[in-house]
């Protein structure tokens, strides 16, 4: 972490460090890391040896402080995300593994912040090997943690660090109880398997919710047989732990007014790639369109709802704040109103600190100083960043190089990039090594960007003021509320004098 403005000359420094150290560590033949593996994960890379997937190993590490996480495999943490390094393993690195219980591990393939040679410092350390899941009878994928290891690193050790993976195949997730009241929702949609196009077995062709429905919905005095519908978008917290809070809070006594008593249907956002935004998107597929016309038809009979768009409310948060605006503006006659809180992504000429329609490089300020992504505010003229725009790009590729790893900007570049067509992959809208604006890409993000619709189209500007309300603080932690005071201007140019308002927007002051 650094305080703004501090990181000066910070490129060029690095870049001195890393030739000097280059050629100290010329003369050293010692590999940077040796593995042992435990049985569990020696029989399970034996396992995984038939899989197309390589397996991967990850090296957490966090500052030896009281407040730091106890198990570093567990990150990475959003405010303290701490040096990562990671390994992909050939079938010749598997098969030793497997033989001989141990493995000599040369440079990370990819690093953050920077190789693990310049490593110094007092850490805890935890090794992660993550399988494909296939292989061993699961979906997705499958980690395994080795034990922690407090480490003092010197910046001139020549020996290598020694690390352990010995634990156990997790069990499967637990899934819902039989006394938690809510209904997993998984209805295969035709248009998303459509998009499918039978390539790619990662793009769900489903839609996943959670149903908690209200107190009176089973009683037969209910003063009410059917019941409006609240519709809740999570953003970076998963949609079965928001369901389980709202069912908690619902069947409570106390809590009877002040929630509302409604049908809740939490929408599961998530893919391989992260959130999906519930935009129309070529990687995505159709995901806004099979919404309105697929889930919410299907509930409709599923459940006692009232079947009519002015009882069927959005609520979102963060990338789902996002959607929940999109879908209003989307369908007119599905939705009434939407709640959107701390929205991120919703002009993309303010995406936190960073103008991609005008900016010439991501990465940098106009005054060359690195551009910030996550901030702690202290007071109103200072901060403390803890990643900036750079950070959050290495991040990524070193959890995983093919756009998977559900960070900050390999989930963007899903939901609003175009695609490889040789990869299948969605692309970068600026060089990710050296952070230069691509402006032909940039030209397709903005065909999804919120403001850029509001301007093409002022009359949707009367159904956001009218129908929407959107919450954010000033000292929001990814400069999201920068990105809601474009939207409000560009709102505000759309209106005519006498149609604006605004009460449509709360910018809660000092709040993040």
């Amino acid at each position: 972490m650094y305080f703004k403005g501090q990181r000066t000359m910070m490129s060029t420094l690095f870049s001195f460090l890393v030739l000097l150290c280059s050629g100290i560590s010329s003369v050293q033949d010692e590999p940077p890391l040796k593995v042992r593996f435990g049985q569990q994960a020696r029989s399970a890379l034996m396992q995984s040896e038939s899989s197309e997937a390589s397996p991967r190993i990850l090296l957490f590490m966090l500052e030896n402080r009281l407040q730091n996480a106890d198990f570093p495999a567990e990150g990475p943490f959003r405010l303290n995300p701490g040096p990562t390094f990671a390994w992909q393993l050939t079938r010749e690195q598997v098969g030793e593994a497997v033989r001989d219980g141990t493995l000599m591990l040369g440079t990370a393939e990819s690093s953050f912040p920077k190789p693990l040679e310049l490593v110094s410092g007092r850490y805890r350390a935890q090794l992660a090997l993550i399988l494909d899941g296939a292989a061993l009878g699961r979906s997705g994928e499958v980690t395994l943690n080795g034990e922690v290891f407090e480490l003092e690193l010197e910046p001139d050790r020549t020996d290598s660090l020694t690390m352990t993976l010995n634990g156990s195949i997790p069990p499967p997730a637990s899934g819902l109880g039989s006394n938690e009241r809510i209904d997993e929702i998984s209805l295969p949609s035709p248009l998303l398997t459509e998009d499918r196009e039978g390539e790619d077995d990662w793009k769900a062709g489903e839609h996943k919710a959670f149903v908690v429905l209200p107190e009176g919905y089973e009683q037969l005095n209910a003063p009410r047989r059917r019941w409006p519908v609240i519709y809740m978008v999570p953003g970076s917290k998963a949609a079965i732990e928001h369901a389980r809070s709202i069912a908690k809070l619902l069947h409570e006594p106390i809590m009877e007014d002040l929630i509302p008593q409604a049908i809740w249907v939490v929408l599961d956002p998530k893919s391989v790639f992260g959130h999906h935004f519930f935009i129309d998107s070529e990687l995505h597929g159709r995901r806004s369109k099979a919404l309105a016309e697929e889930l919410i038809p299907w509930l409709d009979v599923r459940y006692r709802t009232v079947p009519d768009s002015n009882a069927r409310l959005l609520l979102g948060e963060e990338q789902g704040g996002r959607a929940a605006l999109t879908l209003l503006l989307d369908h007119p006659k599905v939705f009434s109103k939407a709640w959107a809180l701390s929205p991120d992504a919703v002009a993309f000429e303010a995406l936190g600190c960073l103008d991609l329609a005008r900016d010439e490089n991501a990465y940098a300020e106009p005054d060359d100083s690195q551009r910030p992504a996550m901030r702690t505010v202290l007071s109103d003229d200072r901060e403390i960043v803890h990643l900036d725009v750079e950070d959050e790009v290495m991040l990524c590729r070193t959890l995983r190089s093919n756009g998977m790893s559900g960070q900050t900007w390999d989930e963007l570049r899903a939901a609003f990039g175009s695609v490889q067509v040789t990869k299948n992959l969605p692309r970068w809208p600026f060089d990710p090594e050296t952070g230069r604006i691509r402006p032909t890409e940039i030209m397709h993000w903005m065909s999804l960007d919120l403001a850029a619709r509001i301007r093409d189209q002022p009359r949707l500007a009367r159904r956001l003021t009218e129908d929407a309300r959107i919450f954010t603080g000033t000292y929001d932690e990814r400069y999201r509320n920068l990105g809601v005071r474009f939207l409000q201007t560009t709102i505000e140019l759309a209106l005519e004098e006498n149609d604006r308002t605004e009460d449509w927007i709360v910018e809660i002051e000092r709040a993040d």
